[in-house]
C-alpha cells in the first residue's frame, strides 16, 4: 500500500505516547541534540511502526538528505524516500524546520537549554509534532 502523509501523521498520533515515553526515559538528561536526530527518532519510533503494522512502505532513515542554507538561523529542509532500492520521485516526502542561533529564537535549543523534567518532554513533542505535521510528499509540489 503506498504511504500518504497523512499516514505519516496517524503514526506519530497512534504511538504519542511511546515517544513521550522516551522522551521521559532518556532526554530529560541530555544535552544537546540536533533536529535532524529528533527527526529520525520520532520516525523510528513512532511512525515506521504504524506505517508497517499497517501493510505501508516505511521511510529510509539511513538516506535522509538535510539541505541548510542558513547559518546562525534559518530553515532546514529534509528529504526523505520510502524504503526501496530505486525510489521515484513519487516516493519522497519532505519536511523542514526553522532554527534560531540561541534559545530565545530556537524551540529546539529552548527545550533542551531552557526546560527540564516534564516541561522538556513538552517541548520536544511540540517540535516533533510540528516536524511530523509539515511533512508532505513531493508530488504535493507538483513534481
Amino acid at each position: 500500500m503506498i504511504t500518504q502523509t497523512q499516514d505519516i501523521k496517524n503514526g506519530f498520533t497512534k504511538n504519542k505516547d511511546l515517544l513521550m515515553k522516551h522522551f521521559q526515559e532518556n532526554h530529560t538528561k541530555r544535552k544537546y541534540i540536533e533536529y535532524v536526530d529528533l527527526l529520525k527518532l520520532v520516525i523510528n519510533i513512532a511512525v515506521n511502526p504504524y506505517l508497517k503494522e499497517n501493510g505501508m512502505d516505511v521511510l529510509d532513515l539511513e538516506r535522509i538528505t538535510e539541505i541548510n542554507h542558513g547559518d546562525c538561523e534559518g530553515t532546514q529542509i529534509y528529504i526523505l524516500p520510502i524504503c526501496t532500492d530505486y525510489p521515484s520521485p513519487y516516493q519522497y516526502y519532505w519536511t523542514h524546520n526553522y532554527y534560531g542561533s540561541c534559545s530565545g529564537c530556537d524551540a529546539l535549543l529552548h527545550a533542551i537549554e531552557s526546560c527540564s523534567g516534564k516541561d522538556k518532554v513538552i517541548e520536544l513533542l511540540k517540535i516533533s509534532n510540528d516536524l511530523i505535521n509539515n511533512f508532505k510528499k513531493f508530488e504535493a509540489l507538483g513534481l
